[in-house]
């Protein structure tokens, strides 16, 4: 088999081992709350075709947008109809496309690098667990990758169809999330340094400039905004979205800022999750080697003249501005460190092709040696994380997640609904700060669910009451106290055992006396 040809069967195999890790047991692992509430926001945009850009919640509308395509192509004309595959296969597509689209580096860079590249971005375990998580970051990845190395073709070759492409990636990147800007100002700080550290900038600068044809630099604007302005208008249905599409910024900067404690962290929050992560009875995570690796890459590109690879040390750069930034901003979660694992994970295929060049035998083959093992760890880490620690706090990329504990909630009411009138039963779930998600989710095929953040003394009360503890004595004074003797129906445990919505957050769930006989 030519050397090619096994390049090939080895980027397949890689690409199959990543799909392995991405697309089987969807409909495993809890809906997350931010799961939940971007999948009800999607239901107005599915059921009534209207969605409306919000500056101060739930990020950009793509997500929405590109979740219509799963619906229509399973039939799902209602959230009820639809399932968690219908919405997690969308950050799946776009964790596989990653793969893909490293290849258009091959200009600057061989077929080993890429290959190994592609290999590390199927195996990390940050990488395909939010693959499988409904929320905007492997899309924005995707996107902002996908720019990157179209603005890196265009620069090489100012072809209308990179300078468009390019266009529409950065349009869909500003449509996703607001963070998008990050990798923006990374982008062209990593130009200003590559500029800078040549000799002859100011020629490099305006020899590609004077390539540029004039009527591109009147193009490209319009076709970003136009992408970027279709989503956040709805498409032309509601044209105050370009105004708060503005307006978001504002409060994302001040988001960033720290101006929450719940999301607030310390400088080294991600590496910490990256690099040496265990708890009690948990298994050890690191994604260490990559940093390794990529460490080894960087050091070998600054080694070289720029002249010699300057697509690798603007991708050196860019990447230690991006996490530089991302590692200053307070506001920190697990999903934002995506941003720069990418670029770091491309570092790191530069630093193994590297190692495979070392001359001294016994020590290149002692760090291939070492590489290996942790090549074989990460594949166990993600195959871990994915399917036995989706919902553990043990896994460092679980962030207040929700229990297991609630699939026990919703099977016991789905039973109970079955003795009583099915999907019209009237539920009540009584949480305080609307802290019931993603209760929503599940019980979405329900009409008459009341959600509350107090106990309600002028509504009647449901058969089924779902409730936390802190207010169970406010219920207890409704269905005992309240009423007249004679009028105070018993209520018993619909579950026996406790059960948490989180760890941490317990919920408990009760069933009307006479409903629990006729269920038994």
């Amino acid at each position: 088999m030519k050397r090619r040809q096994l390049i090939y069967v080895a980027w397949a195999a890689i690409f199959i081992f990543a799909m392995a890790l991405r697309l089987p047991g969807l409909t495993q692992r809890p809906m997350h709350t931010d799961e939940a509430v971007h999948a009800i926001k999607f239901s107005d945009l599915l059921e009534r075709n209207n969605y409306r850009y919000d500056p101060h919640e739930y990020h950009g509308p793509t997500l929405n947008y590109f979740t219509l395509i799963p619906a229509w192509l399973t039939g799902a004309k209602t959230l009820s109809a639809a399932s968690e595959i219908t919405l997690r296969i969308v950050p799946a597509f776009f964790g596989l496309l990653l793969i893909p689209l490293i290849w258009l580096l091959s200009p600057w860079l061989n077929r080993s690098t890429l290959l190994w590249m592609s290999l590390f971005t199927a195996i990390s375990p940050a990488l395909s667990y939010y693959s499988r998580y409904y929320i905007m970051e492997m899309m924005l990845l995707a996107f902002t990758l996908g720019w990157l190395v179209v603005w890196l073709r265009y620069w090489r070759d100012p072809k209308i169809s990179w300078l468009i492409t390019g266009a529409i990636s950065l349009g869909l990147m500003m449509a996703t999330k607001e963070t998008w800007i990050l990798n923006a100002i990374a982008a062209l700080a990593a130009t200003g340094l590559i500029l800078i550290q040549s000799n002859n900038s100011r020629m490099l600068l305006s020899d590609g400039i004077q390539r540029i044809p004039q009527f591109h630099f009147i193009i490209a604007p319009i076709a970003v905004l136009f992408v970027a302005g279709l989503f956040f208008s709805s498409f032309g249905s509601n044209w105050h979205g370009l105004i708060d599409a503005v307006r978001a910024y504002s409060v994302y900067f001040r988001r960033a800022e720290g101006s929450t404690t719940v999301h607030e962290h310390p400088w080294y929050y991600y590496a910490h999750l990256l690099l040496w992560y265990k708890m009690r009875n948990g298994p050890l995570w690191s994604e260490g080697i990559i940093v390794l690796l990529a460490s080894w890459g960087v050091v070998q590109t600054f080694r070289k003249s720029i002249s010699e690879n300057p697509v690798d040390r603007w991708i050196a750069c860019y990447t230690l501005v991006l996490a530089v930034i991302y590692s200053i901003i307070p506001y920190k979660t697990p999903w934002n460190l995506l941003s720069f694992w990418q670029p770091i994970i491309l570092l790191a295929g530069i630093g193994w092709t590297a190692v495979f060049r070392l001359n001294r035998s016994w020590k290149k083959w002692m760090i291939i040696g070492i590489g290996s093992c942790g090549i074989l760890h990460l594949g166990w880490q993600s195959w871990q994380a994915n399917f036995r620690y989706a919902a553990s706090p043990a896994n460092p990329y679980v962030y207040g997640h929700t229990s297991p504990d609630i699939f026990r909630i919703v099977g016991a009411v789905h039973t109970a609904t079955k003795a009583d009138n099915g999907d019209q039963t009237y539920i009540e779930v009584i949480c305080p700060n609307d802290d019931y998600w993603p209760l929503p989710w599940y019980f979405r095929k329900y009409p008459n669910v009341g959600y509350w953040n107090h106990v309600s003394m002028k509504t009647p009360a449901a058969p089924i009451i779902i409730v936390a503890p802190v207010v169970e004595q406010s219920l207890l004074n409704k269905l005992y106290v309240q009423p007249p003797p004679g009028q105070r129906p018993l209520y018993v445990p619909l579950i026996d055992s406790s059960t948490e919505l989180r760890p941490g957050v317990e919920l408990r769930s009760y069933v009307i006396k006479a409903l629990w006989d006729r269920m038994r």
